[in-house]
């Protein structure tokens, strides 16, 4: 995060937000680091969706800022979304009534990740906001 936070502070547009995990399948876990994102969605195979509370973090391009690390823990079977905020944030909607809505709608059982993927953007696209939207659903493997 540091290095993309080096990177950032030398573009023309000086800041964003960044979510950076890295899954390891062997051990189960991911480390995730956020800079000024919104907060990804935990769905465990077992259980209810919850959104994550970890270290937010200052936005890349702020510079000399440390990130910090969470350490989870994946299992078989549970799925993590990452999202933009142009999915969930809208002019017309407070923002904790937006992120409720994913939380709801993971609560049904899990089917393929593209049909989940389409279920959250038909739900939270909003044609009349401007800003940009991506998605990124995955799900740890059953062993």
């Amino acid at each position: 995060m540091s290095h993309l936070d080096r990177i950032t502070g030398e573009l023309e547009q000086r800041f964003a937000t960044c979510t950076y995990a890295v899954y390891d399948p062997r051990r189960a876990c991911c480390h995730v680091a956020m800079a000024g994102h919104l907060p990804p969605v935990l769905i465990p195979a077992s259980g209810a969706p919850r959104l994550l509370d970890l270290p937010t973090g200052a936005p890349l391009g702020v510079g000399s800022v440390p990130f910090e690390t969470t350490r989870l823990r994946i299992g078989p079977g549970d799925g993590l979304p990452l999202y933009t905020d142009g999915l969930v944030e809208t002019r017309s909607h407070s923002l904790d009534a937006q992120l409720a809505t994913p939380l709801s709608l993971l609560t049904r059982p899990p089917g393929p990740l593209e049909e989940t993927c389409d279920q959250l953007l038909d739900a939270l696209r909003s044609p009349e906001e401007p800003d940009d939207v991506a998605l990124l659903l995955t799900r740890a493997g059953r062993s």
